[in-house]
């Protein structure tokens, strides 16, 4: 008679070993996802791809893999964590040591006449460090306001020239063309004016003069052509700042050569605005020596 079959024929196991068939056919089975009792399980897995694995160890290899990551990322501190933690964080995105290494270059469409110095770049270094940023986050940054400041510049200036020329011709309008007399006196008497104020840098401030002198309110120039003009006359309200005088140099009858050589060399336009209300003109009224006059 035949040997008969290891096992019973009840139990339904198959002949030889049995357990290592049954792992084989677990490990071959495309379906060895379905011993999975979480539906929320078996749902993830077939969105991995994993139910088209015929094996576990494609989930286990991910599983290391987001070890891995986890044990590199970075922790964002809470709110009230100490100020260590965030250098921590802001060293780990690459905050430098210190605000010297941050290197910074002034990005296209600066002009050469923009405010920029080494005083402004330290400080910005400064603003940075202390800020936690990177260096591109700091150049960035950097530039963006860099170029914002330009662009406010820009249109100060075009807004300056607008009302210079506007103011000039208003001038030109009352005085006369720039050749004339009238417009080189009434230019005498204003500078001699601003002058005599002593309020220039207050005027430049307040946007009333330009940066280079020119007038960009026709008014101002008005009112100070009246001050020069009145200020040193006979009965007027003195000279120079810090030297007054009583009288007009140039008039006829109080002629001073030494005090018309004095003003002339400190305050020209003093000088032009006293010869003109001494009635003269100030392109010949020139002081001679009494030796000159006798020759």
């Amino acid at each position: 008679m035949p040997p008969e079959p290891t096992g019973s024929a009840g139990s339904g196991q198959p002949q030889g070993n049995s357990g290592t068939q049954q792992s084989s056919q677990v490990v071959s089975d495309s379906s060895w996802l379905s011993g999975l009792q979480d539906e929320g399980n078996r749902s993830l897995a077939k969105a991995k791809g994993w139910d088209k694995s015929n094996t576990p160890d494609v989930v286990i290899t991910g599983y290391r893999e987001l070890e891995n990551r986890l044990g590199k990322s970075i922790v964002l501190p809470e709110a009230s964590s100490p100020k260590e933690d965030w250098d921590k964080l802001h060293t780990a995105l690459g905050k430098p040591k210190t605000p010297g290494d941050y290197k910074f270059k002034l990005p296209q469409g600066v002009k050469d006449n923009f405010p920029y110095d080494d005083a402004f770049a330290t400080e910005y270094k400064n603003w940075s460090h202390e800020a936690g940023l990177s260096p591109s986050q700091a150049q960035t940054l950097h530039d963006k306001f860099v170029l914002r400041s330009q662009a406010q510049m820009d249109a100060a200036n075009e807004g300056m020239a607008r009302r210079v020329g506007s103011a000039h011709q208003e001038i030109v309008a009352k005085w006369g063309p720039t050749d004339s007399a009238g417009y080189k006196d009434n230019l005498g008497h204003a500078k001699a004016g601003l002058k005599g104020l002593g309020l220039n840098d207050v005027f430049k401030a307040a946007g009333l003069i330009a940066q280079d002198g020119s007038i960009a309110d026709a008014k101002l120039a008005f009112a100070l052509a009246k001050v020069g003009e009145g200020l040193y006359r006979e009965d007027g309200l003195g000279g120079a700042p810090g030297h007054l005088t009583e009288s007009n140099p140039w008039k006829d009858g109080q002629e001073n050569l030494s005090e018309q050589g004095r003003i002339q060399r400190e305050n020209p336009e003093l000088a032009r605005s006293l010869i003109i209300s001494a009635g003269k003109d100030p392109d010949k009224a020139i002081w001679k020596s009494p030796y000159e006059k006798r020759k």
